[in-house]
């Protein structure tokens, strides 16, 4: 089955309009969208499969880590909780 994760994530240092987000190489990839509450807020999605949202989530910790990754020039901090949804 495939699944929908969203991670809320905060960067540190603000995102400039014209900056490169490596973010959008991972697979499963989605989008990277403001939150409306915060200039450094972002809710980031992606795409994850697995037989249970168990499976998803165990499978969606493995890319929120090579987000961070992605993202560590902007000093992220992931904030909870991650939601795991059915895909349409």
């Amino acid at each position: 089955m495939n699944f929908v994760c969203h991670v809320p994530i905060e960067l540190e240092t603000p995102v400039g309009a014209d900056s490169k987000l490596n973010v959008d190489r991972i697979p499963g990839f989605l989008k990277m969208l403001p939150v409306e509450d915060g200039n450094r807020r972002f809710d980031l999605s992606f795409r994850v499969e697995g037989g249970s949202r168990v499976d998803a989530r165990d499978a969606a910790e493995e890319i929120v880590f090579d987000c961070e990754d992605a993202l560590e020039r902007y000093y992220p901090k992931v904030l909870l909780p991650l939601v795991i949804e059915l895909a349409s």
